[in-house]
């Protein structure tokens, strides 16, 4: 049994997979599985994940048939041993101290999650410093959910490479499958259980900016379709009487940046795709409406009243 089980979804990564794979071998921290899941991916990936599998016993490959990001996460999980889960992706690079950094805070603080920041990159080669643990700044709290803000100077991503769990708090949790925007409802329902975090201001992932990756894919309606999903799937958990306050802050906060997301993507798309986007995008805006969820308050007042025009859109 190892202290960090680190899951990795790969996909058509081939020529990202080695640095982001050589990334986790060079962890200061050592007890660590890594569970590698080949979703199906027609590239030369499956052979390179053999290959380092072979080169360390630390390393564990699943090959399974195309069952998208969410799933591979899902049955990576299942296959994971460790007291820490860390969710890595297979195009990026990891600091070489972040597993670490994360678990040092987590023991420290006896905490649910950790979470770190990031830095978006083009270049092959990252330039990296090492951190002095010491001087690291940060906030430990048991809402982290109100943290979720810039403007209140820590915050937490939405993103779930950028925080440690601990296996014990997001154990009955999962991904929705068939989606490709299945970050935000699997960190929002672990919020929504008041997990004590720990709120790092330090930079230990490195986010590669990859236009062949699911998430720079070309707008379609299947994007607003997802975000709908995900969406109902927070209303549905904190809709519960006792998580009131926190829907009031989500609607003041996040949904509007789900929307300006969603619209952004709508505003992008041209000829029957755009129809067809504005036209899910109108039906879901009514849903949100009609629950309360559509306010003046955390929307820019211009795309306030589009939402309010594509509400009264007959469909």
């Amino acid at each position: 049994m190892a202290e960090i089980s680190v899951i990795v979804p790969i996909y058509k990564v081939e020529n990202y997979l080695p640095r982001a794979l050589d990334s986790i071998l060079s962890q200061t921290f050592q007890d660590f599985e890594v569970i590698l899941v080949d979703d199906g991916s027609p590239d030369n990936c499956p052979k390179i994940l053999d290959e380092y599998a072979k080169k360390d016993k630390r390393f564990l490959v699943i090959h399974q048939t195309n069952q998208g990001p969410s799933m591979a996460r899902n049955n990576g999980f299942q296959k994971a041993t460790g007291k820490y889960i860390y969710f890595f992706d297979s195009d990026d690079v990891m600091h070489p101290q972040l597993l670490e950094i994360a678990h040092d805070f987590a023991t420290q603080y006896d905490a649910d999650m950790v979470s770190f920041e990031f830095r978006k990159i083009k270049t092959a080669e990252p330039k990296i410093n090492l951190v002095d643990k010491k001087k690291i700044k940060h906030i430990v709290c048991n809402q982290p959910l109100y943290l979720g803000t810039k403007k209140r100077g820590k915050r937490i991503s939405f993103n779930v490479w950028s925080e440690l769990y601990k296996r014990e708090i997001i154990k009955d949790l999962s991904f929705i499958p068939q989606i490709r925007i299945e970050d935000y409802p699997f960190t929002f329902s672990l919020l929504a259980k008041h997990p004590k975090a720990v709120i790092l201001n330090q930079e230990l992932y490195f986010y590669r900016i990859n236009p062949t990756s699911l998430s720079n894919q070309n707008v379609n309606p299947k994007q607003i379709e997802d975000y709908r999903v995900g969406i109902d799937f927070i209303y549905d958990i904190y809709k519960a009487p006792h998580l009131k306050k926190e829907l009031s802050f989500l609607k003041r906060t996040f949904i509007p940046t789900i929307l300006r997301e969603q619209l952004k993507k709508c505003d992008k798309a041209t000829g029957e795709n755009k129809e067809r986007m504005l036209s899910l995008f109108s039906k879901e805006l009514k849903d949100l409406d009609k629950k309360g969820l559509i306010g003046l308050r955390g929307n820019q007042l211009k795309k306030y009243f589009i939402y309010k025009k594509l509400i009264k859109k007959e469909i």
